[in-house]
């Protein structure tokens, strides 16, 4: 059956209105309101509270319990007691929960005394002091209200400490750690979740078996430590964070976390590198060793050694993977205290013909530390050098006995041998030594050869040198074939013995030459002189050619040329000059001559009509040096009607003189210590090394010190000679921002500047 609320309503209304009239007639009966707490609680544990209604003659319409904030209604334990009449009703509760009504419209009715009890738990937010509060509604449609007394709220406080915070430790140490857990408050602690984050570190065991426990309860004052090890997995950012929640009706009440980290002590290697210096022989090879030992207290990995300045060819059998691209070796890893000995073979190969020559091995190291930090420590030096006695040899000469001979004139050569075994095993060699003469000489005695006219050598077969011990001969030869004057007459000498014991070729040469002048002596006599030899080159020399007449010529059948060798000029550096003509020693005529061209001497009637026997010429003329060289300047002369039948075509004299031209020249060297740390000081040493027999001009030494700093008033020279051959005091260089310069003139020896 329906029944429209308005109409309900107005019936209460009428009835309450006709009680209150009534009430006006009849006398008040009196009601009380009790509410029973207790004086204080405990956070999360529940208890039991009571609201006594006492009412005479009116019963409760309904009760409603406003309870403070952050308690919480314990489903199920309400229980109404209608005067020993006990009923389980529930109460209806708001959204938030803090209002409980319990409606007793039909149950109370003539009942004195209603009790209700019920049970509530204090949670997260509930606060000491706060008080419940009773509303009833009566049959007679009043109300009372009553404030229960206040109550305490004793709350727990969780602290989470980590023990120690920090630990000093290398990487992969293991490390304990203390997680305690203690509640510090005044009420125990429910539902404590912990949870056990790491980075860096790796778990090695914990008490709670797991990352993540919790404790259902922490009494008051109550201490649960637990105990966890780690490993240091890593070189920074090392730490483990532990997060901790207490929480009570499914609210979190208190959280907090704790941090432990690690303060880490890096290990550091320490590889120490001790090479040897390398003493290579012919056709050997040389052990080299290398002793690396890591003195440090941490691995050096990835260790690699490039060694700048040793020649890979002649790297063999290393113990060591070897990169013949840039001379390096991949050692791998070195543990603490460990050590590697890198070896390997240096030298020459058979059938490597070439030595690999001195020089300075510069060892760079590379390696990384456990953590994985680059390491380039300084560099080590250690030398090799080729042992060049130990290199089998042949060695060769030839020389003549004089320089220039007339035409019919002979020369003798003088040839020897000699084989220096050095390391190889034999003690001789045999060999084949040829002698190749000029075409334009006759062989008057062949030192025991073999002739062969038509190639022009002398051969010795089989010839078998022993150890140091020279071979020698000597050879003489007549300037007696047509036309071999005015000629330099080359002669060479080869020794060839095959193969030395590397399989590499042994032979030797040699060479020398002589020129061939020629006069016809009933014709004339002559001669050449050069003045001054040797001479310094763009300077001058004075020629004189003197020609003693054996018999009457006339001086227009007489022409002379002179060459003017090795790229000579006049002093002005014309191919023309001037050249001076002297008679008997009294009649001095000049004339203008081209090198290289015919000049008439008719002139020279002036002197006397003709050449008589006795009557002598005297040619002079300068010419300008303007290469060096040692070499034969020519002068020739042409007799018409009387040519040159030792040589017919074209039958002219030739006359010349040796002539030196030296060329002054300066070589620079600098000399600074092989291993050298910034910001310290050193020593350096240029050496100016001078040579030829004239000296090099308006000297200056340079030097930029922009990398090596120069330090004022340290120079000190030794050695160095100005053109007078006073030697050259010490002085300080002069400076043009980083360039610094010693101007050092004109000198004729070479020194050194040390600073």
């Amino acid at each position: 059956m329906t029944i429209n609320k308005w109409v309900l309503l107005g019936t209460v209304g009428v009835l309450c209105l006709f009680l209150a009239m009534a009430s006006l007639v009849q006398p008040q009966e009196t009601s009380s309101i009790t509410i029973g707490v207790p004086t204080e609680v405990n956070q999360c544990e529940p208890y039991p509270y009571t609201v006594t209604i006492s009412a005479e003659a009116k019963y409760p319409l309904n009760l409603t319990v406003t309870i403070p904030a952050g308690f919480m209604y314990n489903a199920n334990s309400s229980q109404v007691n209608f005067s020993g009449s006990i009923q389980n009703i529930e109460p209806a509760q708001t959204a938030n929960g803090t209002n409980l009504t319990w409606d007793f419209a039909n149950q109370a009715s003539g009942v004195n005394v209603t009790s209700v009890g019920f049970n509530l738990t204090p949670g997260c937010g509930a606060e000491s002091g706060k008080r419940l509060r009773a509303l009833v509604y009566y049959n007679d449609c009043t109300t009372g209200t009553k404030n229960s007394a206040s109550i305490l709220v004793n709350e727990p406080f969780v602290t989470l400490t980590i023990n120690p915070e920090v630990v000093e430790a290398h990487l992969n140490d293991t490390v304990t750690y203390a997680i305690v857990v203690k509640n510090t408050g005044f009420s125990p602690a429910y539902n404590v979740s912990l949870n056990l984050t790491l980075t860096n570190l790796a778990l090695v065991n914990i008490s709670t078996n797991s990352m993540s426990w919790s404790y259902s309860k922490l009494n008051v004052s109550e201490t649960r430590t637990e105990t966890i090890n780690v490993t240091v997995a890593a070189c920074d950012n090392q730490f483990m964070n532990v997060n901790m929640s207490q929480s009570c009706l499914g609210a979190v009440c208190q959280s907090s976390f704790a941090k432990g980290s690690i303060r880490f002590i890096p290990r550091i290697p320490l590889v120490k590198i001790v090479p040897h210096n390398v003493l290579v022989e012919y056709c050997q090879n040389t052990s080299v060793q290398v002793n690396l030992s890591n003195e440090g207290d941490s691995g050096a990995y990835d260790l690699y050694l490039r060694m700048v300045g040793l020649p890979s060819a002649y790297v063999s059998n290393p113990n060591a993977t070897f990169y013949t691209s840039n001379s390096t070796f991949s050692i791998g890893d070195i543990p603490p205290n460990g050590s590697f000995n890198l070896t390997f073979d240096f030298g020459m190969s058979y059938g490597n013909c070439t030595d690999p020559g001195s020089g300075t091995i510069a060892v760079f190291p590379t390696y990384y530390d456990e953590c994985r930090n680059f390491w380039a420590p300084p560099v080590n030096l250690f030398r090799y050098e080729f042992n060049a006695s130990s290199r089998p040899s042949l060695a060769a000469s030839k020389t003549a006995n004089r320089s220039s001979l007339y035409f019919g004139e002979e020369v003798t050569f003088n040839l020897s041998a000699t084989y220096t075994r050095g390391s190889c095993p034999n003690n001789s060699v045999n060999v084949t030594v040829t002698d190749h003469y000029h075409e334009k000489l006759v062989v008057i005695d062949a030192g025991n050869g073999t002739v062969d006219a038509l190639n022009h050598t002398i051969t010795w077969l089989n010839l078998q040198l022993n150890d140091s011990v020279p071979w020698t001969t000597t050879l003489q030869f007549s300037a007696n074939v047509t036309c071999g004057c005015g000629q330099t007459l080359d002669n060479s000498l080869n020794v060839i013995a095959g193969t030395d014991c590397c399989n590499c070729p042994l032979n030797a040469s040699a060479s020398d030459s002589v020129i061939v002048e020629c006069y016809n002596a009933t014709l004339f006599t002559s001669s050449k002189t050069a003045t001054p030899s040797p001479q310094e080159v763009c300077r001058n020399i004075t020629y004189n050619t003197t020609y003693v007449f054996a018999q009457m010529l006339n001086w227009s059948d007489l022409w002379f040329m002179e060459a003017g060798n090795n790229n000579q000029r006049f002093p002005d550096n014309s191919m023309s000059g001037t050249a001076y003509f002297v008679v008997n020693g009294s009649c001095n005529q000049s004339r203008t001559i081209t090198l290289g061209q015919w000049l008439n001497l008719s002139f020279l009637s002036v002197c006397s009509d003709r050449t008589y026997p006795g009557t002598t010429l005297d040619i002079t003329y300068t010419l300008k040096q303007n290469d060096d060289g040692s070499f034969p300047d020519w002068s020739y002369l042409n007799i018409s009607g009387y040519p040159n039948t030792d040589c017919p075509d074209p039958g002219i004299y030739r006359e010349a003189g040796f002539v030196t031209v030296d060329r002054p020249a300066l070589s620079i060297a600098v000399d600074i210590a092989d291993w050298i740390n910034v910001c310290e000081e050193y020593n350096v040493t240029i050496t100016a090394t001078k040579s030829g027999v004239f000296p090099v001009y308006n000297v200056t030494i340079y030097y930029n010190d922009s990398l090596y700093r120069y330090i004022e008033n340290t120079t000190n020279m030794s050695g160095f000679k100005d053109e007078e051959n006073e030697s050259i005091s010490s002085f300080e260089p002069t400076r043009n921002g980083t360039n610094l310069s010693w101007y050092l003139g004109n000198l004729s020896a070479g020194g050194t500047i040390r600073f």
